[in-house]
């Protein structure tokens, strides 16, 4: 915010296809301006959002997702939240144009508020259901890596050590999560499969409430996530893991060799 109002001295003489036409500068300093015009007239002018997309600014700031520059990163993406929020065709804009793959690379980057746009962007898109299935596709190995199970506590020490920006992050992340475990099975499925998600949830959960932390957002966006994970999980079981459950009963089960025998979820 701060940044957007140093900037918005320079605001008097710009309009939006100046600003879009700014982001193929080859000077940073007018990429950032560029790219701050758009995230300040589209953060709730839905004119501006369809106007923008109009002019292509959308593949133009894909482009400076990652961009040399950590400054035209911030204001690209922050821009880029802002274009998408309540926006169905920008948010499959921003999906045509490859976004998914460098918002991911843009994860990467060991700095707070480009994270905290590109998890805000991930959540933004996550509320459009036909991109659920493809968001579960190509980030939850990626997202839980890289914030879930670090950010979470999981293999670390017994407390949450989070900053206030880490926890906007994970609070992001658990949102996106939240949106998705609402979707299809398949995209449950891979949810329940995804190697650290389910951990770090319950790591999480049991961290923050060991603290006191029971009013916590992102423990409410955890446990909303591992309901819906268990919704339907009978049905939605492999038929193998079925026919044991069906099969003998647990008294008759006390001889069975080891991993035979199926007790409660």
């Amino acid at each position: 915010r701060r940044t957007l109002q140093r900037l918005s001295s320079g605001f008097d003489d710009i309009d939006l296809p100046s600003a879009v036409k700014y982001l193929m500068a080859s000077d940073p300093n007018l990429q950032v301006l560029g790219a701050a015009y758009i995230q300040h007239k589209c953060y709730s002018d839905a004119a501006a959002k369809k106007q923008a997309r109009s002019l292509q600014a959308v593949p133009r700031l894909v482009k400076l997702f990652n961009h040399a520059n950590q400054e035209v990163q911030r204001h690209a993406t922050g821009a880029m939240r802002n274009l998408i929020y309540d926006n169905a065709d920008n948010k499959l804009a921003l999906v045509e144009e490859n976004g998914i793959f460098e918002l991911l690379r843009t994860l990467r980057e060991q700095d707070d508020e480009l994270r905290k746009n590109v998890t805000g962007i991930l959540w933004n898109l996550s509320s459009s259901d036909h991109l659920k299935d493809r968001l579960a596709r190509d980030t939850l190995e990626q997202l839980t890596d890289l914030v879930l199970s670090p950010l979470s506590g999981a293999g670390g020490p017994p407390l949450i050590q989070q900053n206030a920006s880490e926890a906007e992050i994970f609070y992001n992340a658990t949102g996106f999560l939240r949106n998705l475990s609402s979707a299809s099975q398949a995209t449950r499925q891979k949810m329940r499969e995804c190697h650290g998600l389910v951990d770090a949830l319950v790591t999480y959960t049991n961290h923050a409430l060991d603290v006191g932390k029971c009013e916590d957002k992102s423990v409410e966006n955890a446990v909303c996530v591992l309901r819906n994970l268990s919704y339907r999980l009978y049905d939605e079981m492999p038929p193998s893991a079925l026919q044991r459950l069906e099969g003998r009963g647990r008294r008759d089960t006390a001889g069975a060799p080891p991993g035979e025998v199926v007790g409660c979820f």
